[in-house]
C-alpha cells in the first residue's frame, strides 16, 4: 500500500498555504516526509532551492523548517519557559539567550503569563500554544502545523487564527495541515487537498470548497451531485 503518491506541492516564502483532506488521506505523513522523519520511496523535496532528502529532521530544522506534531508532548518535568528554550537551544549553546528568545517568542503566542508554569499543568489550548513556541523559538524560516487547532474550542481557534496570522507578518512561511474548515478559510492563501496519498485539488480556500471532487472525498459518493440538486 502507497502512502503518499506523485504529491507535487509548493509553498512560497510568506504564504500560509494548507493541506486539508479526509482522515487517513495521508496529510501527516507527508509532514513527516518533507520535515526528515519518514524516508521517502523516490521523488525530490526542496527547501529554499536545494535538496533536503536524506537529511535528519535537526539538519532540516538548522536550515530553517521545523515542524510541529498534532499530539503534544511537552517536557512534563519541565517550565514553560524551559519547555520553549529548548527550541531556543537549537540556535544557541547560551542559558541567557535561550531564554531571552524563549521569552520573546512566549508573548508572540501569548503564553508569557504562563512561563513559571509546569508543562504538565497547561490545559489542551495551552499545549497547543506550547508546541507552537517551541517550534517558533528554533527561528523557522517554514513552519510546518499539524493540526493546530485539533480539540480547542472556537474563541480559543480565533486567538490561534490571531496568533498564526503575526507569526506570518513576522515573515515566517506556513504551511498547515487542519480539520477546522473556518480557519482554513480564514488564514490560507492557497490549499492543497489530498485524498488517498494523492492530490485531487488546489487553489484558493473558496474554489477548492466548490470542487465537486472535495465534495465527495469529504461526504462519499454522490455528495456533490446531491448538493448541486437541493441547491
Amino acid at each position: 500500500m502507497v502512502a503518499v503518491s506523485s504529491v507535487d506541492l509548493e509553498v512560497n516564502e510568506k504564504e500560509i498555504v494548507s493541506l486539508i483532506g479526509p482522515n487517513g488521506a495521508g496529510k501527516t505523513t507527508l509532514f513527516a516526509m518533507v520535515a526528515g522523519f519518514l524516508k521517502a520511496d523516490e521523488g525530490e523535496i526542496n527547501f529554499e532551492n536545494a535538496s533536503i532528502v536524506g537529511m535528519k529532521p535537526h539538519q532540516i530544522c538548522q536550515r530553517g523548517m521545523v515542524r510541529t506534531f498534532q499530539i503534544t508532548q511537552p517536557f512534563a518535568g519541565l517550565t514553560t519557559l524551559q519547555n520553549i528554550m529548548v527550541g531556543a537551544y537549537s540556535n544557541t549553546p547560551q542559558t541567557i539567550s535561550a531564554r531571552k528568545k524563549a521569552e520573546e517568542v512566549a508573548e508572540v503566542v501569548g503564553m508569557t503569563s504562563l512561563l513559571s508554569q509546569g508543562a504538565d499543568g497547561l490545559t489542551v489550548a495551552g499545549r497547543k500554544r506550547l508546541e507552537l513556541a517551541r517550534a517558533l523559538a528554533t527561528d523557522p524560516k517554514l513552519l510546518l502545523l499539524d493540526e493546530v487547532m485539533a480539540g480547542l474550542n472556537p474563541a480559543e481557534i480565533d486567538e490561534i487564527v490571531k496568533v498564526i496570522k503575526g507569526i506570518r507578518d513576522r515573515g515566517v512561511t506556513i504551511f498547515l495541515i487542519e480539520h477546522v474548515m473556518k480557519a482554513v478559510m480564514n488564514l490560507s492563501d492557497r490549499t492543497y487537498v489530498l485524498n488517498d496519498g494523492k492530490l485531487i485539488a488546489s487553489g484558493t480556500p473558496s474554489s477548492v470548497a466548490e470542487n465537486p471532487q472535495v465534495i465527495e472525498a469529504y461526504l462519499g459518493h454522490g455528495a456533490a451531485e446531491a448538493m448541486a440538486e437541493g441547491a
